[in-house]
């Protein structure tokens, strides 16, 4: 439109677009291909090569070639410059080589009048010599090796490398006069610097040098085609006392770079490069040396002269178009990525400092369809997230835009969203990276040629770090040096982050607003979430001793010795006053407002909000754990059991601990050591006492200890303790008997089914006892806690006496068995000496063995009981049930009856304490029955008066008396045996 307005109004036939300095706007453009796009130029191109009669004409300045400015970019992208570069007419600037030397000249001002004549006769005649190797051209003459001392201390071989170096590795002229100019290293004002009779000439070998220093970069990059890496370790690996030796290297080295079919490293063009310091002949022989001998010149015949590298027969070039042809463009471009993304967590710095706690925030990275589903994973070890988005093209970047402020988003404080660039515009430096591991995978004879095997791991590895160093400015999480292109979003919001060092002051800022109650505690040893084997065996010896030692300074260390848990001791508890001085003692309990250095009252407070609001229930200790683990606290995995630690000594008074449902007597290192390997098997309770449930304990104290005074520092534990070791100590059969009354059933019941203290003492033992829940609250009534106590106390005496009761019935079975006059004692005495003398003929095992209990007149009575309860049912008293209780009975009396037969054939009453008579009855029918019959002294007198009544009525009646009292005697001992005249004890 513009042309065309300039034709139309006259004021032109045409229009002239001139781009100067285009090479920069080409290298911005190589450097960032996602801003700028060279396919401008193509458009101009175009637009000019059919604008027809309203001409345009495109005229772009450049100090090199189009294509040398994409040295940089991928093999395919330098494809795509060069039909770029193709759509332009270059009209080359170039001057001969003759023009250059002039220039040269001029520009140096050399004052040759007072130039040594040697000087001047040797550039003279050097300059010849060069002329006749063909450096300066066929058509090089006479007048222009006048010019050589004027070129001075340049060197004539020198002359033709300068324009073609800086027109492939520099801006043609530009380059060339500002080498000549300027204070480079190794350039040449460095080199004129030096005195006249030192300096000499400045020769290949000196150009060598500022070569390296000055492009080595841009030379390593393109190795494969200039073999720069090879020829550069050649000569920096060489030998350095041999000077000539390496300036021939340097001076074929330069050589070599250019590869110029002009310009041989030929033994005389080498010859007349290198000014030896011992005669020409002995460089001529060094230069064979080096070839036959030492192998680090290679000869290439009479057109290529030497080389520093071996004859290759892998063709890089040709396997890389192989490549090219082979491997596609990827898309997308994320999932190539993702192997090179920088994945380590992010640590907060300054809040670790300012707090002692080191949270990290985990990296994740995920397309913009993914980023839903990333943030729903499990992060419960992370501090926080930093969730990365992966945008491929423009709608991408928007669509995660969009998730960054969405509720799910926005509901995570600790969530940091950041969005890059579309990545499509590394699809470049992604697809030269696959072509030369194609190459390398794809080209077998790379395993019989090392150095071009050499050459491809280097192109992979620069392929690689082109693509890093990118990446890392899109996506780079660490970039402390210089910005980065990500967008950072939080709660919806964007957030000024552009490098390394803002994100970390950011992170450090989320820390403080995501965990303002977190404990300050400045111990590396403990404050952490994994804890090395020594601290953690330190942390356990600190936490034995809170419970065994709170009384004392220091937790009874030694002040002479600083083991690790003196450092966690003073860190913690000292610093957070957790142990302090309370009443003139030293004790482990919770600071006061002001004491509170280390801000550990929340984290106190929110455990007691949690055991509290269970009402009397219990808590999981690691449900405790990860509710301190979570904001505004985040309380580190090692100091969580410190802390609980010092708040169960605090309450010691006030929580239960269980062990899978079972109630734990008492707590201390050993109990903790097994809570730490795994809390989930460990509860906690809080009882909390006032109203009328203080008063119902100090009555239940006494009730259990009468006649004591319940200690300040004693609590609900210490009452229900001691039901609980009361329980225990019954025996079996009182916690099996059915025999009890309801409420004693009761009360043991819930006493041995107790798994909580508050509600055993409160709840379940008043509803047992008829007079249902104590509550906190209520007032203290009298006659409500006496009926309690009352019917506890009934009931507990009479799980006291159950056992007592039952031995007493035992007794009074056994003496009913035994059948023999007097008291307990006395009977027990009688029945032992008759059955000792009947040991020495008794066969039968289990007869043997009773007679044997009963003779052992050594135990006390009870223990003598128990022993021949025991042998009758083969089981101990104290493990009977009721029917056992039954079963006793009958089995002592067979026992009996079979003792009293074999005593009745074993008759004699010789010895015996007692007077004893033997009756024996025999019917008409064969029947008989037999009875030993004991008289004591104190029976005598009766049986003698029955004796006189008895012989009055059996003179009277005669035979038919006696037949009336035979048979008498008959339904008397055919019955049970019965104790005659005896009373029990």
């Amino acid at each position: 439109m513009a042309a065309q307005h300039i034709c139309l109004s006259g004021l032109g036939t045409g229009l002239l677009l001139i781009l100067d300095e285009l090479g920069k706007f080409l290298e911005y453009a190589a450097q960032h291909p996602e801003r700028q796009d060279v396919y401008f130029l193509q458009t101009l191109a175009e637009a000019a090569a059919r604008s027809g009669r309203h001409t345009i004409l495109v005229v772009g300045l450049l100090h090199q070639g189009f294509n040398a400015y994409a040295e940089q970019l991928t093999q395919v992208a330098q494809k795509e410059w060069e039909k770029v570069a193709g759509r332009f007419d270059e009209v080359l600037f170039n001057q001969p080589l003759e023009q250059m030397t002039g220039l040269i000249a001029d520009a140096l001002q050399v004052q040759t009048d007072q130039l040594p004549k040697a000087v001047s006769a040797q550039a003279t005649g050097d300059m010849k010599a060069a002329i006749k190797l063909g450096w300066y051209g066929s058509s090089a003459g006479d007048d222009l090796a006048s010019l050589a001392p004027r070129l001075y201390p340049l060197h004539p071989t020198v002359i033709p490398i300068l324009p073609r170096l800086f027109a492939r590795f520099g801006q043609n002229e530009r380059s060339l006069f500002g080498y000549l100019c300027s204070d480079e290293p190794f350039g040449l004002r460095a080199f004129a610097a030096r005195p006249l009779r030192q300096a000499g000439f400045y020769r290949l070998h000196d150009l060598y040098d500022y070569a390296r220093i000055n492009f080595g970069h841009r030379l390593a990059v393109q190795s494969y085609r200039s073999h720069w890496n090879q020829v550069e370790s050649v000569v920096e690996s060489f030998p350095k006392v041999d000077i000539d030796r390496v300036n021939l290297l340097k001076a074929v080295a330069v050589l070599n770079l250019l590869d110029d079919p002009d310009l041989r490293a030929s033994d005389d063009s080498l010859l007349l490069a290198v000014a030896p310091s011992r005669p020409r002949d002995d460089l001529s022989e060094a230069i064979q040396e080096l070839r036959r001998k030492t192998r680090v010149l290679y000869h290439r015949g009479a057109a290529g002269g030497y080389c520093l590298w071996p004859h290759t027969s892998v063709n890089l070039d040709r396997a890389y178009q192989a490549a090219v042809r082979a491997v596609g463009v990827p898309s997308p471009i994320a999932p190539h990525l993702r192997a090179d993304l920088e994945t380590r967590p992010l640590v907060a710095r300054r809040h670790y400092i300012e707090t002692g706690n080191l949270r990290h925030f985990i990296v994740r990275y995920g397309a913009a369809d993914e980023l839903e589903a990333l943030i729903e994973d499990d992060h419960r070890r992370a501090d926080g997230i930093i969730l990365v988005a992966l945008c491929e093209t423009e709608p991408d970047r928007r669509k995660a835009m969009a998730f960054s402020r969405s509720a799910s988003a926005c509901a995570r404080p600790d969530l940091l969203v950041a969005v890059s660039s579309p990545l499509a515009a590394l699809a470049g430096l992604v697809h030269e990276l696959h072509r030369w591991h194609w190459v390398a995978a794809n080209t077998p004879d790379l395993n019989h040629d090392s150095y071009a095997a050499e050459e491809v791991a280097r192109q992979l590895a620069a392929a690689r770090e082109a693509l890093d160093r990118r990446l890392r400015s899109y996506v780079g999480l660490r970039q402390f040096d210089q910005a980065t292109e990500l967008r950072w979003y939080r709660h919806g919001k964007p957030l000024a982050i552009s490098g390394g060092r803002e994100l970390l002051s950011t992170l450090s800022t989320i820390c403080d607003e995501v965990y303002p109650d977190a404990p300050r505690v400045l111990n590396e040893l403990v404050n952490r979430d994994s804890l090395s084997s020594a601290a953690a065996a330190a942390r356990m010896r600190l936490i034995e001793r809170i419970f065994k030692h709170g009384g004392e300074p220091l937790l009874g260390m030694d002040t002479k010795s600083a083991p690790p848990e003196m450092s966690m001791y003073l860190s913690v508890l000292r610093e957070a006053n957790l142990h302090h001085v309370a009443n003139d003692e030293w004790a482990v309990g919770l600071p006061d407002g002001l004491a509170d250095r280390c801000r550990v009252r929340p984290v106190f407070a929110r455990m007691l909000e949690i055991l509290e609001g269970r009402n009397e229930g219990r808590v999981s200790v690691s449900e405790l754990f990860a509710s301190l683990r979570r904001p505004p606290f985040g309380v580190r995995d090692g100091l969580a059991p410190l802390l609980f630690a010092a708040f169960a000594a605090a309450h010691e008074h006030d929580v239960a601990f269980f062990e899978e449902g079972a109630f734990l007597r008492t707590v201390g290192g050993l109990e903790f050591q097994r809570l730490l390997k795994d809390p989930g098997r460990f509860e906690i309770q809080y009882c909390r006492m006032g109203g009328i449930r203080a008063a119902v304990l100090d009555k239940v104290f006494r009730l259990l200890k009468p006649g004591e005074v319940r200690p300040a520092k004693s609590d609900i534990l210490d009452v229900v303790r001691q039901l609980c070791e009361f329980a225990a100590s019954l025996p079996a059969y009182t916690h099996r008997t059915g025999s009890l009354s309801p409420y004693a059933s009761a009360v043991r019941e819930v006493i041995l089914q107790a798994e909580e203290p508050a509600t055993l003492l409160f709840t379940q033992l008043p509803t047992a006892c008829g007079v249902g829940r104590l509550g906190t609250d209520a007032a203290p009534k009298a006659e409500l806690i006496e009926q309690f106590v009352k019917r506890l106390k009934t009931a507990l005496d009479e799980l006291r006496t159950a056992y007592p009761a039952l031995i007493e019935r035992v007794k009074s079975e056994v003496l009913s068995a035994l059948a023999r006059p007097g008291r307990f004692g006395e009977a027990r005495a009688s029945a032992a000496a008759t059955a000792r003398k009947l040991l020495i003929a008794v066969s039968d095992t289990r007869l043997k063995a009773y007679c044997l209990r009963l003779a052992d007149d050594r135990l006390a009575e009870r223990e003598w009981l128990e022993g021949l309860a025991s042998f009758v049912l083969s089981k101990p008293p104290s493990k009977w049930r009721d029917a056992d209780v039954r079963s006793f009975g009958e089995e002592l009396e067979r026992l009996a009856a079979h003792y009293r037969r074999v005593e009745s054939a074993a008759f004699s009453a010789k010895g015996d304490p007692v007077e004893a008579v033997r009756l024996a009855v025999t019917r008409t029918d064969g029947r008989e029955v037999e009875r030993v019959i004991y008289v004591g002294p104190e029976e005598e007198k009766r049986a003698r008066a029955l004796e006189a009544d008895f012989l009055k009525l059996l003179r009277a009646e005669d035979r038919v008396g006696l037949v009336a009292a035979t048979r008498a005697l008959w339904h008397c001992l055919d019955g049970p045996a019965k104790a005659v005249d005896s009373e029990p004890e």
